[in-house]
Parts: structure tokens; C-alpha cells; sequence
């Protein structure tokens, strides 16, 4: 049969026309006929699809009853090669006399270019889903190609020519239907419903996605070991494209509306919604619902990757609109009850962004405590990146919140004490961290800890985030309300887990948090620095010796003794400036530097410090004698003063008596006195 065939198709041209060469052997003109006819046909149907679709005058071509019957004939043609051992062509040329009749078909429909391009959404997906099945169903028809003697040679059927012409007509469907569902320079919509098993509209952009979702996973099956992994991916993209198909035909475009006046804040949504549950499913659920050993598996989680930077880059492009529309008007009470969802905002595009952050952080967690889980096949120490990325993704959840509720936060309360949310959760976390460890649990009590120790710095960082430039110098100067127990609980937090990390530089950030509250207090109670100078400098100098106590050990004995002098002259100093200034006005202010110097004498007496000795008793003599000064000289009081000689004299009387009389114990503690610390 295949010898008949071959004389029939060839008899009468044999010694007519030479043949070409292919493959070092002769081409029959049988061949060459039907590949230049397939050819012909091919570029016809290009050129006049190409001229109606792109309105090109000198592209557009009338078919007729002539070009189908040619290309029937060449459709003829290539069936009977089929009995030809040596034309290994037939199915490629079957192939695009397919595409061909596609072409041909829109050119000859006459329609306008926006329901041309409508059609071949549907179409183009639609032959690739055909031609991928034909593909399956080829290796199982081998029995009936034998019953009709069609020769079955090992090596007759190449496939890479399918392989590229499928991802070049996925390449295209896939720019078409994005094209239709963005309905970007076409009103797609008003086509309505041009067939009854079509969908209407740019919803056609789905049917089109779901067409290409199963070609690919049907090629994927076809596929050899060089294409498996390809079409493997291309799959997984496919989901995504479903989901941002049918998410983006969704979207009602109408005017005065959140999704049509801003359209691509709501299209990127979809885009996050659509790249995170399949970034779940090839990093998790691919793993959970196959057999470990199913390069299905594998292609996921080496896909993982790609999908989580689309899904970064989506997530990224919505917060950075949400914050360009963000706009922090919502003041009054009135307000607060209408427009509690921020307007440019859908109610569901900001519940899909919840929804997604959250699914992404419970994703993160499951890969850092399951390793089996893990894309990335990190170690243990490595898969701690993933709990940050679950914390830096519940920190993005909250500026979501932020930025799309602003009625939420305009109430006086939420305006006033919303800082204060973040320092409970600081010490939970630290609390969880301890717990975590003592459980040998390094991957979630490391980073706890160190996200705990970040955590009160949120708040001033976040009035710079938010459009709220003003709000970070009000953090310096106190009127943000609740901004001094802000800091004063900081620096309670920070100096006990300094306590418990037995750290230097928690200590002084404590302190420095500390002091940065009560100045903030001061400033609200209008006491300025010149004013009441001691308020202000006290509280860093005794946290100054604090910490000098607690390091005593790292620092030699003159680098102790040089704080000490320092952090002591400032508090005396600056009580008595204080109190020299203002004693006609102030009768207590003397009274506080005399209580600062008598426990400086007896913090030395107990210390055993000779520093505190000496500035408490100096600075006790110099606030007396300022005293003393001031009531017989500028109040006119001069028996004060000789009053105050008399009890002088007897004290040096009776420490000379006391030193002729104990003059060895005196000396004896005089060099007692000497080994104390200086």
C-alpha cells in the first residue's frame, strides 16, 4: 500500500524534475509540494489575519471558495503522505494548515478588529487545548494506524517542532487574554455574547486561561524529560493567569466607583491574590497532595521562587498605592461614622490583601518549623529568615490596616493611644522568645527577640511612613499626648532585658528612653531647660552612674573615678544653679540640694566612695553658706549670720578636742579612709 501510494504521488514527474536534497538524501516532489504548499497557505493566512485584525489596507484579502479548496487540497495531500515511511512531516504540516484555517477563517468573517482579536482569545487557547489532546491520544493509535498499514517508524515522529510552536501559540493566547481581561484600549464588554457557548464580554479572558491551564498540563504529560519541566512551569503560570483573568474581567470599570476610578490599585490585588495561593500550592500543597517522588513537586518548589518575587513585586506595587492615595483627612466624628473605609478602596480589595498577608505568614511559619516544607532547603539556623518574613509581613498588615482604615484611627482615643498597642506587644513577644528557648526552639525564639528589642521604635518611625512628617518631630517635643509614658515604658522595657541579657548597650538605649520620657513630660509641663535646669540633668547623670555600677568591671579605676566626679558635679551643679537663682522665689529649692547632698555623704559612707564624700559635704557647705548669705546680706539679717558663726566656732573647738584626745583612732581611720574607692 505504501509502495502504491509513493508510485501514485510520484509517477510522472520522476526524471522531469530533479529532486532536492534532504538529509543527504533525494527529496521526492511530492514532499516538496506539500511542505511549499503548507507554506504558502501558512503566510496567506498570516498576512490576511494580519490586514483585517491590524486594519492594513495592503494586507487585506478577500478569501474565497479558491483558497479553502486549496487548502483542503494540501490537507489531502499531507494525508496520503501519511503511507510514506519517509514524510515525517505530515503532522507539523497538519498543524499549521490548522492555524492556517483559523486565519483564514477571521479574514473571511469580515468583522471588526476588536471582535477579531475577541475570537482569537477564545479560539487560540482552544486549537492549543485540541492539537496537546491529538498529542496525548497520538501514542494510543498506533493499533488503528497499523490496521490501515500507515508505516509506524521509530524515530517518524519528531515532537520538538510541537514542543516551540505550543509555547509560541500559549505565548500569544496568554498576551490576549491578559489584554482582554485589562480591557486597556478596547470596550471589551460590549461585544455581549456573540456565541452561545462562549462567555460574553471580557469574561472570555477566563475560559480562554482555564483552555490553556489544561493544554499545558496536557503537554506536561506528552512532554519528554527536556520539555516535562518547562510546560511543568508554564502550568503553574497558567494558574495565575486564570485567577487574574477571571479577577480582572470582574472588575467593574463604571465611573465614580472605587474599581473604575482607580482601576490598577484593585488589578494589582488581583495579581497578589492570584501569584499567593499558587506560590502556597507549588511551595506546600503540591508537596502535601502528591508522592514525595513526583517531579511534579520538585517543578513547584523550584517554581516557588518566581512566584514569591511576583508576589513581592504585586505586594509592593499595592502598598505603594495605597499610600499615594492615602490621605489623613478623616478628623471629626462625622467623618469617622462615613468614612471609616478609606473611599478609593473596595471593601474586598482590602479584605484580599488581609487575607493573602495572612496566608503568607502562615506559609512562612510552615516552612521554618517543617523542613520537609522548605523550597529553599535552607538549614536550621537559615530557615529563621522565614519567621522574619512572617514578621516583616505582619508589620505590612498592619500599615494595609493603617492606610485603609484612616476612620479607625481618627477617633481621639485611637489618635491619642494607638503607640501605646505596640509596647504590650514588644513584651509579649520578648515573653514568648523566653518561652520558645527554654523549649529549644531557636528558629522562632531568636528572631522574637530581636523583632521584641525593634518593636518600640515602630511607632516614631511609622509618623514618617504614613504622611505624617510632622508627627516624628512631635515625638521629640511631646505633643502626641501619651508620648512620655511612650518612652518611659520603652525604657522599662529596654532596661529589663538588659537585666536579662546582662547587655551594656540595652542599658544605656533604657536609660536614653527613660530620660527622652521625662524630658518629654517636662516640655509638656512647660518647664524649659534654663528654668528648671536640675529636671533635666539629674535623671541622665544618676542613669549615668547606674550604669557605671553595673560595668564596673570593664572599666579601670580612673575611668570610674572620672564618671563619677562628672555625673556627680552635674547633679550638684545643677541643683544649686537652680536654687541660687530662684531662692527668694523657691524656699524648697535649697532644701532639695541640701537632701541630694546629705545622700551623696551617705552613699559614700555606705559605698565606701570617697567621690561621694567630697562633692556631698562641698556642695552641703556651699548651699548653706548660699543661705546663710543671702539672709544676712540680701535680707538684711545680719544676726543670722553671727548666729551661724557660733555653732562653726564650737564645731572647730571640739574637732580639735576630739583629735588631741583619739588622735590614734582618728589617724587609724584617716588611712581607713584612703583604701576607699575614689
Amino acid at each position: 500500500g505504501a509502495t502504491a501510494g509513493r508510485g501514485f504521488i510520484g509517477r510522472g514527474v520522476v526524471g522531469m524534475v530533479p529532486h532536492p536534497q534532504s538529509d543527504g538524501r533525494p527529496m521526492p516532489y511530492a514532499h516538496l509540494a506539500a511542505v511549499a504548499a503548507v507554506g504558502l497557505l501558512t503566510a496567506l493566512a498570516a498576512a490576511a489575519a494580519a490586514g483585517w485584525l491590524f486594519e492594513i489596507a495592503d494586507l487585506r484579502l478577500m478569501v474565497g471558495r479558491l483558497d479553502w479548496m486549496s487548502l483542503g487540497a494540501a490537507a489531502l495531500a499531507l494525508v496520503v503522505c501519511l503511507w510514506d515511511r519517509h514524510a515525517s512531516f505530515v503532522l507539523a504540516g497538519l498543524y499549521f494548515l490548522g492555524l492556517s484555517a483559523l486565519g483564514l477563517w477571521l479574514s473571511a468573517a469580515q468583522i471588526a478588529p476588536r471582535t477579531g482579536f475577541w475570537w482569537a482569545t477564545s479560539v487560540l487557547p482552544a486549537f492549543a487545548l485540541a492539537a496537546a489532546a491529538l498529542g496525548c491520544l497520538l501514542p494510543h493509535a498506533r493499533p488503528l494506524g497499523r490496521g490501515l498499514r500507515v508505516p509506524d517508524e521509530p524515530d517518524r515522529w519528531p515532537t520538538g517542532w510541537l514542543m516551540v510552536a505550543q509555547s509560541v501559540v500559549a505565548i500569544g493566547s496568554a498576551l490576549l487574554a491578559g489584554w482582554v481581561s485589562l480591557d486597556a484600549a478596547f470596550d471589551f464588554d460590549s461585544l455581549g455574547r456573540v456565541a452561545w457557548f462562549l462567555p460574553a464580554g471580557r469574561m472570555a479572558a477566563g475560559l480562554a486561561a482555564m483552555l490553556l491551564l489544561a493544554a499545558a498540563v496536557l503537554m506536561a504529560i506528552r512532554a519528554g524529560t527536556a520539555w516535562r519541566a518547562i510546560w511543568q512551569y508554564a502550568s503553574l503560570g497558567a494558574g495565575v493567569l486564570l485567577l487574574c483573568c477571571l479577577g480582572w474581567a470582574w472588575l467593574d470599570l463604571a465611573a465614580n466607583t472605587p474599581t473604575g476610578d482607580v482601576p490598577w490599585l484593585h488589578r494589582s490585588v488581583i495579581l497578589m491574590a492570584a501569584a499567593v495561593p499558587m506560590l502556597l500550592l507549588s511551595g506546600l500543597g503540591l508537596g502535601w497532595a502528591l508522592p514525595k517522588a513526583s517531579d511534579w513537586v520538585a517543578a513547584g518548589r523550584r517554581m516557588a521562587p518566581a512566584l514569591g518575587c511576583l508576589a513581592l513585586v504585586s505586594l509592593v506595587a499595592v502598598l505603594a498605592q495605597e499610600r499615594a492615595f492615602f490621605h489623613p483627612a478623616v478628623k471629626t466624628a462625622q467623618m469617622v461614622s462615613t468614612h471609616v473605609l478609606a473611599p478609593w478602596i473596595a471593601p474586598w480589595a482590602m479584605v484580599v490583601v488581609a487575607a493573602a498577608l495572612l496566608a503568607l505568614v502562615v506559609g512562612c511559619l510552615a516552612c521554618a518549623l517543617t523542613p520537609r516544607w522548605d523550597p529553599l532547603r535552607l538549614s536550621d539556623r537559615g530557615r529563621t529568615a522565614y519567621v522574619y518574613a512572617a514578621e516583616a509581613l505582619l508589620a505590612v498588615l498592619c500599615f494595609h490596616v493603617r492606610i485603609t482604615l484612616p476612620g479607625l484611627f481618627a477617633t481621639d482615643f485611637m489618635h491619642k493611644y494607638w503607640i501605646l498597642v505596640v509596647l504590650p506587644l514588644a513584651f509579649v513577644g520578648a515573653g514568648l522568645s523566653v518561652l520558645f528557648q527554654r523549649r529549644r526552639m531557636p528558629i522562632l525564639s531568636e528572631p522574637l527577640e530581636r523583632t521584641a528589642l525593634f518593636l518600640p521604635l515602630v511607632p516614631p518611625l511609622g509618623s514618617l511612613l504614613i504622611k505624617n512628617y510632622s508627627g516624628a518631630a512631635l515625638w521629640l517635643t511631646g505633643d502626641t499626648g501619651p508620648a512620655p509614658l511612650f518612652w518611659l515604658l520603652t525604657g522599662l522595657f529596654y532596661l529589663v532585658m538588659a537585666v536579662r541579657k546582662r547587655s551594656f548597650g540595652l542599658t544605656v538605649l533604657g536609660s536614653f528612653a527613660a530620660n527622652m520620657g521625662l524630658w518629654v513630660l517636662w516640655h509638656q509641663c512647660q518647664w524649659g531647660f534654663l528654668d528648671r535646669p536640675q529636671l533635666w540633668l539629674i535623671p541622665p547623670a544618676l542613669a549615668v552612674l547606674i550604669a557605671e555600677h553595673l560595668d564596673r568591671r570593664r572599666l579601670s579605676d580612673t575611668q570610674r573615678t572620672a564618671i563619677r566626679y562628672l555625673a556627680l558635679s552635674v547633679i550638684y551643679v545643677s541643683s544649686t544653679t537652680e536654687f541660687w537663682r530662684n531662692i527668694d522665689q523657691w524656699s524648697i529649692l535649697p532644701l532639695v540640694t541640701i537632701v541630694l547632698a546629705l545622700l551623696g555623704i551617705l552613699a559614700g559612707i555606705l559605698l565606701r566612695v570617697r567621690s561621694f564624700l567630697y562633692l556631698g559635704f562641698t556642695f552641703l557647705l556651699v548651699v548653706i553658706g548660699r543661705m546663710i548669705a543671702f539672709a544676712a546680706f540680701e535680707r538684711g539679717q545680719l544676726w543670722v549670720f553671727f548666729a551661724s558663726c557660733i555653732p562653726l566656732g564650737v564645731a572647730i573647738i571640739a574637732l580639735f578636742a576630739v583629735f588631741e584626745k583619739r588622735r590614734n583612732d582618728v589617724l587609724a581611720a584617716m588611712e581607713r579612709f584612703k583604701k576607699w574607692d575614689r
